[in-house]
This record gives structure tokens, C-alpha cells and sequence, in this order.
């Protein structure tokens, strides 16, 4: 085995309707709902919520991609990373009118939750798009 095998995990994006991204990398920054995990070579198994935020790959050829992801479920095992994603947008594609209609639909959200537990998932929502409308 070469050494960019130990170093490398296969990582898969899966929308409902389609595969986003399919290929090796060897880093991988995820949004959850703990904090931000680091995904490299050889990472403990864990199955854990996405939260709203960026999610950033390093592939093998060292190109980087950045997307916005809107809720999802991650998998790690065996050197692959599995994302079930809800909404996803490449980071280049975003805009400020973007930012502003999630935004929006969050505080619709959030005036009219009452359940205590969905309303602070929704706040943490909207502050990760507020963090992430400053990065665009």
C-alpha cells in the first residue's frame, strides 16, 4: 500500500435526487450539530446530524470544494465518508439574495415554533447563515 492509500478516504455527497460529489480525499470539514468534525484517513466510526454550514473537501489532486449544506446525516467507517444532505450549493454559486431568503424562512420558522427543542435548532441555524452570508 502506497502512502497516499493509508492517507486518502473515499467520500460520497448524496442529494435526494442525484450523487454531488463522488471521489478520494484526504480532509474533510463537516458542520454538525456538536460542532465542526475533521475528517482524515483512518477516522474513528461515527454517524452523526449536519447543521447548516460549510462543509469544505480536500481531494488527492489538493483541489478544494466548498458547499453550503442545509441539514443532513453523516456516516464514517472504514475510510468512507457517506453525506445525506437535504440542500446542498456550491459555494461559488452563492449569493447574498440566497442568504437572504433562508434567512428569512428561518425567522418565519421561528416565530411560529413553539416545540423548545426545534426552536434552538432553528437559532443555530440562522446563525451559522449569518456566519456564512459574512464569508460570501
Amino acid at each position: 500500500m502506497t502512502n497516499l492509500n493509508k492517507q486518502k478516504l473515499y467520500c460520497k455527497l448524496i442529494l435526494p435526487n442525484k450523487i454531488e460529489f463522488s471521489d478520494y480525499i484526504i480532509k474533510m470539514l463537516i458542520p454538525s450539530i456538536s460542532g465542526e468534525i475533521t475528517i482524515l484517513a483512518n477516522h474513528a466510526p461515527l454517524i452523526s446530524k449536519i447543521s447548516s454550514g460549510i462543509i469544505e473537501i480536500n481531494d488527492i489532486e489538493k483541489k478544494k470544494y466548498k458547499y453550503f449544506v442545509l441539514y443532513g446525516i453523516t456516516e464514517i467507517y472504514d475510510n468512507t465518508v457517506i453525506l445525506l444532505v437535504e440542500k446542498l450549493i456550491k459555494f461559488n454559486k452563492l449569493n447574498e439574495f440566497f442568504f437572504n431568503n433562508e434567512i428569512n424562512n428561518l425567522n418565519k420558522k421561528i416565530k411560529n415554533t413553539k416545540n423548545s427543542n426545534l426552536l434552538y435548532k432553528l437559532k443555530i441555524d440562522l446563525n451559522n447563515l449569518y456566519l456564512c452570508k459574512k464569508n460570501i
